[in-house]
């Protein structure tokens, strides 16, 4: 999922979510970079946040 689905889904933003990647809280395991260089992220990102 999209970013933006992601925040829907958590009630976080989209900018929290970013932080939370760049300070470790979400890893590799939760999200993947497509050829377009989006992230996309899975399910489990959700229960994680």
């Amino acid at each position: 999922m999209f970013i933006s689905e992601l925040a829907e889904k958590t009630g976080l933003t989209p900018y929290t979510i970013r932080f939370y990647e760049k300070e470790g809280f979400l890893d590799e395991r939760y999200i993947r970079r497509g050829e377009n260089n989006y992230r996309y992220y899975c399910e489990d990102a959700v229960e994680r946040l």
